[in-house]
């Protein structure tokens, strides 16, 4: 990716980003509900207009600080703290979808 691809964005918390030398996806933390959204950036179009919820409600509870594998080969993939994570208790939610 040549130049700057700036991105400002309101209620998104712990970002992360993956690229494939070509194309980005910057992945965060939704701070209204909790959800796991990602925005695509392309040389030809610039950053997409809107959030896709990437991991919605259905893991249980609030995953938190997600970290996507920087080198993205097809496949978008990222861990995050998982429902139930306290001092004591550790929980890792992995997620992983086709680009």
């Amino acid at each position: 990716m040549a130049g700057a691809a700036e991105l400002r964005l309101n209620g998104l918390a712990q970002p992360t980003v993956a690229s494939n030398g070509t194309s980005a996806w910057m992945v965060g933390v939704r701070q209204s509900d909790g959800l796991i959204v990602s925005r695509s950036y392309s040389p030809s179009g610039g950053w997409s207009a809107s959030d896709r919820v990437e991991v919605g409600t259905n893991t249980g509870g609030r995953l938190a600080f997600p970290n996507a594998l920087r080198a993205a080969d097809g496949r978008l993939r990222l861990i995050a703290e998982g429902p139930g994570a306290s001092i004591d208790t550790s929980s890792v939610w992995a997620f992983q979808r086709p680009l």
